[in-house]
């Protein structure tokens, strides 16, 4: 009996101990990898969300820069065309340009009557009468500018497209 007490400290020395040595070794190596490809993954996830949030304080920034632009052009726009009587040099920049770049088909500024006080198609000055171009689409748009009982407000300005269909207003 005293010869099977050694044969188990010699099979858990030779035998087990290697093993369980190898298999914790094996464990470790593993972790150490999968904490690697965790590490790496989410630095990656860092940037990306850097880069996201970087592009969207752009586009908020860019927002913020065009809706500043266009309050800018209609402010300009109240001042030099919200009256009975319209800067046409003005107007020739801001509207006649655009006309002539296709952001306009024609531009036209008319009073509460309907009578056109300025017009413009591809950039140059015409005699043209909004209510020949508009037809009754030009009638919609006065009534809707004096909505209300209201007279009409000087500054007030709407597009309309050529089938009579309001696209915005300022």
């Amino acid at each position: 009996m005293a010869s099977a007490k050694f044969k188990i400290p010699s099979f858990v020395l030779k035998v087990l101990a290697p093993s369980v040595a190898a298999v914790a070794s094996v464990a470790l190596l593993l972790l150490y990898v999968v904490n690697g490809i965790f590490a790496e993954t989410n630095r990656l996830d860092a940037q990306h969300a850097e880069r996201l949030a970087m592009a969207a304080a752009g586009s908020l920034r860019e927002g913020l820069e065009t809706i500043a632009i266009d309050n800018a052009a209609w402010d300009d726009a109240a001042k030099f065309a919200g009256r009975d009587t319209v800067d046409k040099n003005w107007a020739d920049t801001a509207w006649g340009a655009a006309s002539a770049q296709g952001a306009y088909d024609a531009v036209f500024v008319v009073n509460s009557n309907g009578l056109t006080l300025y017009a413009a198609r591809d950039g140059k000055r015409v005699p043209d009468l909004a209510r020949e171009y508009l037809g009754a689409g030009l009638d919609k748009l006065v009534a809707r500018a004096a909505s209300g009982g209201a007279n009409f407000r000087s500054g007030h300005f709407e597009r309309l497209s050529t089938h009579g269909e309001f696209i915005n207003s300022h």
